[in-house]
Protein backbone atom coordinates (compact mmCIF):
# COMPACT_ATOMS: atom_id res chain seq x y z
CA UNK A 1 0.00 0.00 0.00
CA UNK A 2 1.32 3.44 -0.95
CA UNK A 3 1.27 6.02 1.89
CA UNK A 4 3.29 8.75 0.10
CA UNK A 5 2.15 12.37 0.47
CA UNK A 6 2.94 14.65 -2.46
CA UNK A 7 5.08 17.77 -2.13
CA UNK A 8 2.13 19.90 -3.22
CA UNK A 9 2.16 20.04 0.44
CA UNK A 10 -0.50 18.82 2.75
CA UNK A 11 0.64 20.23 6.07
CA UNK A 12 1.11 18.03 9.14
CA UNK A 13 -1.71 19.97 10.84
CA UNK A 14 -4.11 19.24 7.98
CA UNK A 15 -3.10 15.59 7.92
CA UNK A 16 -3.56 15.35 11.67
CA UNK A 17 -6.96 17.03 11.51
CA UNK A 18 -8.04 14.77 8.64
CA UNK A 19 -7.03 11.70 10.67
CA UNK A 20 -8.97 13.01 13.65
CA UNK A 21 -12.07 13.66 11.52
CA UNK A 22 -11.88 10.17 10.05
CA UNK A 23 -11.42 8.69 13.53
CA UNK A 24 -14.63 10.39 14.65
CA UNK A 25 -16.39 9.17 11.51
CA UNK A 26 -15.20 5.61 12.15
CA UNK A 27 -16.31 5.75 15.77
CA UNK A 28 -19.70 7.10 14.74
CA UNK A 29 -20.06 4.44 12.06
CA UNK A 30 -18.90 1.71 14.43
CA UNK A 31 -21.42 2.87 17.02
CA UNK A 32 -24.23 2.80 14.48
CA UNK A 33 -23.14 -0.62 13.25
CA UNK A 34 -23.08 -2.03 16.77
CA UNK A 35 -26.61 -0.72 17.34
CA UNK A 36 -27.78 -2.42 14.15
CA UNK A 37 -26.12 -5.68 15.20
CA UNK A 38 -27.60 -5.40 18.68
CA UNK A 39 -31.07 -4.80 17.26
CA UNK A 40 -30.68 -7.85 15.02
CA UNK A 41 -29.64 -9.94 18.02
CA UNK A 42 -32.71 -8.76 19.92
CA UNK A 43 -35.02 -9.80 17.09
CA UNK A 44 -33.24 -13.08 16.29
CA UNK A 45 -33.44 -16.23 18.43
CA UNK A 46 -30.28 -16.89 20.40
CA UNK A 47 -28.33 -20.03 19.52
CA UNK A 48 -27.89 -21.05 23.15
CA UNK A 49 -29.75 -24.35 22.90
CA UNK A 50 -27.88 -27.36 24.27
CA UNK A 51 -28.24 -30.73 22.55
CA UNK A 52 -25.98 -33.02 24.61
CA UNK A 53 -28.03 -36.02 25.79
CA UNK A 54 -31.14 -35.68 23.65
CA UNK A 55 -32.31 -38.06 20.95
CA UNK A 56 -31.72 -37.23 17.29
CA UNK A 57 -35.46 -36.72 16.87
CA UNK A 58 -35.59 -34.17 19.69
CA UNK A 59 -32.56 -32.33 18.32
CA UNK A 60 -34.16 -32.11 14.88
CA UNK A 61 -37.34 -30.74 16.44
CA UNK A 62 -35.37 -28.03 18.24
CA UNK A 63 -33.46 -27.13 15.09
CA UNK A 64 -36.68 -26.70 13.13
CA UNK A 65 -38.14 -24.49 15.87
CA UNK A 66 -34.97 -22.38 15.93
CA UNK A 67 -34.91 -21.99 12.15
CA UNK A 68 -38.63 -21.16 12.08
CA UNK A 69 -38.01 -18.37 14.59
CA UNK A 70 -35.13 -16.92 12.57
CA UNK A 71 -35.62 -14.05 10.14
CA UNK A 72 -33.57 -15.08 7.11
CA UNK A 73 -34.87 -12.23 4.95
CA UNK A 74 -32.11 -10.00 3.65
CA UNK A 75 -29.50 -12.74 3.98
CA UNK A 76 -27.59 -14.12 1.01
CA UNK A 77 -27.70 -17.87 0.35
CA UNK A 78 -24.25 -18.39 1.86
CA UNK A 79 -25.23 -16.40 4.96
CA UNK A 80 -28.36 -18.50 5.44
CA UNK A 81 -26.40 -21.68 4.75
CA UNK A 82 -23.75 -20.72 7.32
CA UNK A 83 -26.34 -20.07 10.05
CA UNK A 84 -28.07 -23.40 9.40
CA UNK A 85 -25.02 -25.63 9.01
CA UNK A 86 -23.40 -24.26 12.16
CA UNK A 87 -26.54 -25.13 14.10
CA UNK A 88 -26.53 -28.66 12.71
CA UNK A 89 -22.82 -29.06 13.41
CA UNK A 90 -23.44 -28.04 17.02
CA UNK A 91 -26.28 -30.55 17.37
CA UNK A 92 -24.49 -33.32 15.45
CA UNK A 93 -20.67 -33.15 15.69
CA UNK A 94 -20.45 -36.10 13.27
CA UNK A 95 -22.64 -34.38 10.66
CA UNK A 96 -20.09 -34.88 7.86
CA UNK A 97 -19.88 -38.62 8.54
CA UNK A 98 -23.67 -38.78 8.49
CA UNK A 99 -23.65 -37.10 5.08
CA UNK A 100 -21.23 -39.77 3.91
CA UNK A 101 -23.69 -42.51 4.86
CA UNK A 102 -22.20 -43.66 8.15
CA UNK A 103 -25.14 -42.35 10.14
CA UNK A 104 -26.91 -44.07 12.93
CA UNK A 105 -29.93 -42.02 11.87
CA UNK A 106 -30.06 -41.09 8.19
CA UNK A 107 -32.91 -38.67 8.97
CA UNK A 108 -30.29 -36.12 10.03
CA UNK A 109 -28.78 -35.79 6.55
CA UNK A 110 -32.23 -35.78 4.95
CA UNK A 111 -33.51 -33.20 7.45
CA UNK A 112 -30.59 -30.87 6.67
CA UNK A 113 -31.20 -31.16 2.91
CA UNK A 114 -34.90 -30.45 3.37
CA UNK A 115 -34.15 -27.43 5.57
CA UNK A 116 -31.87 -25.97 2.89
CA UNK A 117 -34.65 -26.39 0.33
CA UNK A 118 -37.27 -25.00 2.73
CA UNK A 119 -35.27 -21.79 3.12
CA UNK A 120 -35.02 -21.47 -0.68
CA UNK A 121 -31.25 -21.81 -0.61
CA UNK A 122 -29.54 -22.83 -3.83
CA UNK A 123 -26.97 -25.33 -2.59
CA UNK A 124 -24.48 -24.81 -5.43
CA UNK A 125 -21.13 -25.71 -3.86
CA UNK A 126 -22.09 -23.73 -0.75
CA UNK A 127 -20.24 -26.16 1.50
CA UNK A 128 -17.03 -25.46 -0.43
CA UNK A 129 -17.65 -21.72 -0.07
CA UNK A 130 -18.52 -22.14 3.63
CA UNK A 131 -15.19 -23.91 4.22
CA UNK A 132 -13.34 -21.45 1.99
CA UNK A 133 -12.09 -24.13 -0.40
CA UNK A 134 -13.16 -22.06 -3.41
CA UNK A 135 -10.42 -19.52 -2.59
CA UNK A 136 -7.68 -21.92 -1.50
CA UNK A 137 -4.81 -23.51 -3.36
CA UNK A 138 -4.43 -27.28 -3.03
CA UNK A 139 -1.67 -26.72 -0.48
CA UNK A 140 -3.94 -24.48 1.61
CA UNK A 141 -6.77 -27.02 1.41
CA UNK A 142 -4.44 -29.75 2.63
CA UNK A 143 -3.18 -27.63 5.51
CA UNK A 144 -6.75 -26.77 6.50
CA UNK A 145 -7.78 -30.43 6.48
CA UNK A 146 -4.68 -31.41 8.47
CA UNK A 147 -5.60 -28.94 11.19
CA UNK A 148 -9.19 -30.12 11.38
CA UNK A 149 -8.81 -33.87 10.86
CA UNK A 150 -5.23 -34.69 11.81
CA UNK A 151 -4.80 -37.93 13.78
CA UNK A 152 -8.38 -39.29 13.54
CA UNK A 153 -9.42 -41.11 16.71
CA UNK A 154 -12.08 -43.47 15.37
CA UNK A 155 -13.92 -44.61 12.26
CA UNK A 156 -16.31 -41.64 12.39
CA UNK A 157 -13.30 -39.31 12.18
CA UNK A 158 -11.94 -41.36 9.27
CA UNK A 159 -15.22 -41.20 7.36
CA UNK A 160 -15.44 -37.45 8.01
CA UNK A 161 -11.91 -37.04 6.71
CA UNK A 162 -12.67 -38.99 3.54
CA UNK A 163 -15.79 -36.91 2.94
CA UNK A 164 -13.83 -33.70 3.54
CA UNK A 165 -11.12 -34.76 1.08
CA UNK A 166 -13.85 -35.27 -1.50
CA UNK A 167 -15.57 -31.95 -0.75
CA UNK A 168 -12.30 -30.05 -1.00
CA UNK A 169 -11.62 -31.39 -4.48
CA UNK A 170 -8.19 -32.71 -3.52
CA UNK A 171 -8.98 -36.26 -4.64
CA UNK A 172 -10.87 -38.03 -7.39
CA UNK A 173 -14.58 -38.14 -6.44
CA UNK A 174 -15.24 -41.44 -8.22
CA UNK A 175 -12.45 -43.28 -6.42
CA UNK A 176 -13.09 -41.85 -2.97
CA UNK A 177 -16.79 -42.73 -3.21
CA UNK A 178 -15.77 -46.38 -3.51
CA UNK A 179 -13.37 -45.92 -0.62
CA UNK A 180 -16.12 -44.51 1.60
CA UNK A 181 -18.53 -47.29 0.65
CA UNK A 182 -15.95 -49.97 1.39
CA UNK A 183 -15.09 -48.48 4.79
CA UNK A 184 -18.79 -48.41 5.70
CA UNK A 185 -19.29 -51.96 4.39
CA UNK A 186 -16.41 -53.29 6.47
CA UNK A 187 -17.84 -51.51 9.52
CA UNK A 188 -21.24 -53.09 8.83
CA UNK A 189 -19.72 -56.57 8.66
CA UNK A 190 -17.54 -56.07 11.74
CA UNK A 191 -20.28 -54.37 13.75
CA UNK A 192 -22.84 -57.05 12.97
CA UNK A 193 -20.31 -59.76 13.85
CA UNK A 194 -19.65 -58.13 17.23
CA UNK A 195 -23.34 -58.64 18.01
CA UNK A 196 -23.14 -62.32 17.07
CA UNK A 197 -24.89 -61.93 13.75
CA UNK A 198 -23.95 -62.49 10.13
CA UNK A 199 -24.19 -59.38 7.97
CA UNK A 200 -24.84 -61.45 4.84
CA UNK A 201 -27.95 -62.81 6.54
CA UNK A 202 -29.26 -59.67 8.22
CA UNK A 203 -27.89 -57.11 5.75
CA UNK A 204 -28.91 -53.49 6.14
CA UNK A 205 -31.66 -54.42 8.62
CA UNK A 206 -29.13 -54.08 11.44
CA UNK A 207 -25.94 -53.33 9.51
CA UNK A 208 -26.24 -49.55 9.50
CA UNK A 209 -27.01 -49.35 13.20
CA UNK A 210 -24.15 -51.65 14.18
CA UNK A 211 -21.77 -50.01 11.72
CA UNK A 212 -22.34 -46.63 13.34
CA UNK A 213 -21.63 -48.08 16.79
CA UNK A 214 -18.56 -49.86 15.47
CA UNK A 215 -17.16 -46.73 13.83
CA UNK A 216 -17.61 -44.78 17.06
CA UNK A 217 -15.45 -47.26 18.95
CA UNK A 218 -13.00 -48.55 16.35
CA UNK A 219 -10.78 -47.45 13.50
CA UNK A 220 -10.75 -49.02 10.06
CA UNK A 221 -7.53 -50.27 8.47
CA UNK A 222 -7.53 -48.09 5.35
CA UNK A 223 -4.58 -50.01 3.89
CA UNK A 224 -6.64 -53.21 4.03
CA UNK A 225 -9.60 -51.35 2.50
CA UNK A 226 -7.41 -50.19 -0.39
CA UNK A 227 -6.08 -53.70 -0.95
CA UNK A 228 -9.60 -55.12 -1.07
CA UNK A 229 -10.80 -52.40 -3.45
CA UNK A 230 -7.99 -53.00 -5.92
CA UNK A 231 -8.91 -56.68 -6.00
CA UNK A 232 -12.70 -56.32 -6.15
CA UNK A 233 -12.85 -53.35 -8.53
CA UNK A 234 -11.75 -54.59 -11.94
CA UNK A 235 -11.84 -52.75 -15.25
CA UNK A 236 -11.55 -54.14 -18.77
CA UNK A 237 -9.37 -51.20 -19.71
CA UNK A 238 -5.86 -51.63 -18.27
CA UNK A 239 -5.16 -47.89 -18.15
CA UNK A 240 -8.42 -47.24 -16.31
CA UNK A 241 -7.48 -49.93 -13.78
CA UNK A 242 -4.09 -48.33 -13.26
CA UNK A 243 -5.62 -44.89 -12.77
CA UNK A 244 -8.15 -46.22 -10.25
CA UNK A 245 -5.44 -48.04 -8.28
CA UNK A 246 -3.27 -44.93 -8.34
CA UNK A 247 -6.10 -42.75 -6.99
CA UNK A 248 -6.84 -45.25 -4.21
CA UNK A 249 -3.16 -45.38 -3.24
CA UNK A 250 -3.03 -41.58 -3.22
CA UNK A 251 -6.05 -41.36 -0.90
CA UNK A 252 -4.46 -43.90 1.45
CA UNK A 253 -1.19 -41.96 1.42
CA UNK A 254 -3.08 -38.85 2.55
CA UNK A 255 -4.91 -40.82 5.23
CA UNK A 256 -1.69 -42.34 6.52
CA UNK A 257 -0.01 -38.93 6.59
CA UNK A 258 -2.78 -37.63 8.83
CA UNK A 259 -2.61 -40.73 11.05
CA UNK A 260 1.02 -39.91 11.72
CA UNK A 261 0.41 -36.22 12.40
CA UNK A 262 0.96 -35.16 15.99
CA UNK A 263 -1.06 -32.13 17.10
Amino acid sequence: MDFRIGTGGISYTNVSQTKQDKKVERQSFQGSLEKVIQNQKMTQPQDSIEFSEESDFKKLEKLKELNDATDFSGMTDIEKYTVIIQRYEKAFPDLIAQWAGAAGNSDVAEHFTEEIKRQNIRDDNLYQIYKGYNKMTDEQKWESIQKEYGNPQNGIDQISLLKELKSSGLVDSYSINYMIREVIYQAQVAGTSEHGRNYKVYGTEVGSQYAYEYLQNNKIDVNAVAKELKISMTFNDFQQQQEFNYEIDYIVDLMNALEERED
